[in-house]
């Protein structure tokens, strides 16, 4: 035989230890949520990365390239596990991941094909080291569409 599904304050309510469950009652856990709900204003929606990500992608015209885009996500995912990157706006860390992304992505088919050699800076003393290519971000179409120019971004 099937149980009932227990309503969701029956649940919240359930794990309580015995002395907590004493204080709280349905009727009180329904109002507390009413309550951060209207001081929320019911809103919810947040801007996050995700959305800044896939929007540059389409303006750089990277959208179609998978490693890319999981890579962007992935270095804007990293950036969470450190305090210091949340003075930063959602909008800004999603640009700066695509552009390391763009260029660590294009180093690695510059190194495996050698073609387009010009897209990299890399110095003639250190093979290893490159500069990034900020013209791909640095022009008024880029900069026009995501209200960012590289120096912002810097």
């Amino acid at each position: 035989m099937e149980q009932p599904i227990q309503p969701s304050y029956n649940k919240m309510i359930s794990i309580l230890n015995k002395k907590e469950r004493a204080m709280v009652t349905k009727e009180g856990l329904i109002k507390m949520e009413h309550e951060i709900l209207t001081i929320f204003g019911f809103d919810f929606n947040f801007n996050c990365h995700n959305i800044f990500i896939e929007r540059y992608l389409r303006i750089l015209g990277y959208h179609n390239e998978e490693v890319v885009e999981m890579m962007s996500f992935e270095l804007c995912k990293f950036s969470l596990n450190e305090n210091k990157f949340l003075k930063y706006k959602p909008s800004v860390m999603a640009a700066c991941s695509v552009l390391l992304s763009i260029n660590i992505f294009r180093k690695e088919e510059c190194s495996t094909t050698s073609t387009d050699k010009q897209f990299l800076d890399i110095s003639n003393e250190n093979p290893e080291k490159f500069d990034l290519n900020t013209k791909i971000w640095n022009n008024a179409k880029v900069s026009g569409c995501t209200g960012y120019t590289i120096e912002m971004l810097k």
